[in-house]
Parts: C-alpha cells; structure tokens; sequence
C-alpha cells in the first residue's frame, strides 16, 4: 500500500470521503468525526432529509439527473462548512463542480476491492444503482 503523509495546517477542516459504493466511507465517517469530535454528514441521507424523499423515490421519479442535481447542490453547502466530516456517495466526483466544491477540504479515498463491495452491498435494498 502506498501512503502519502502531508501535513495540513488547516484549522477545524471539512473532510471529504470518496470512493467506490462499499468502500466504508459512512463506516469510516462515523469513527472519524467521534474521534475528531465533529459532525458527521452521509451525503445520501442528508440527500433524502432535504428531498424529504429516499433516494429509490428520487430515482423514480426524476431519475439520475435529479439525483445527481440534489447531490452537488448539497456538496456545495457542506463545502462552506468547517470542522465536519463528509461520507460522499461513489458517483460525487463525477462533476466538476463537486470536485471543485471539495478542493475546499480534505479528500481522502477508500479503496475496496470489487469482490469486497459486491459482499458489503449486494443485499442492500436502498442502492437504486446496484440493482
């Protein structure tokens, strides 16, 4: 495994997880803001409370575009924010705009192999993309 150490002198920095859907970024985000004791934001609920609908009913009836919409207006908020920890869904970096929302932060990839996530989601019922 290759590790790049930096150094960040950044105070109070909004830390942004990407990476494949069942990576661990909500897994990791949670221990990461109790152990930096901040707040915890998962991209797709937040998504949902603010639609005030699950992300299969966003699917359906707007489809990808709409949730994808949802998804960078969203990032852009959480990007003005200080001090958080973000668990972004596998498809944020798909924009540029989202990729420009994060340079505010900290990015950090998780890697999982492909036969880890099928088995963290191929039973899941709330990922519209898996199916």
């Amino acid at each position: 495994m290759n590790i790049q150490r930096t150094h960040y002198r950044i105070k109070d920095p909004t830390i942004f997880l990407i990476g494949p859907m069942g990576a661990g970024k909500t897994t990791v985000g949670y221990a990461l803001a109790n152990r930096l004791r901040v707040n915890f934001f998962d991209l797709d609920r937040e998504i949902e409370r603010q639609a005030k609908q699950s992300i299969a009913e966003i699917f359906e009836t707007g489809g990808e575009q709409a949730f994808r919409d949802l998804e960078s207006q969203i990032i852009a908020e959480l990007s003005s924010r200080r001090g958080i920890v973000v668990a972004t869904g596998g498809g944020v970096i798909g924009r540029d705009e989202n990729r420009r929302c994060m340079r505010n932060g900290i990015v950090f990839y998780l890697y999982a192999s492909v036969e880890q996530q099928y088995e963290r989601v191929a039973n899941s019922q709330h990922r519209p993309l898996i199916r």
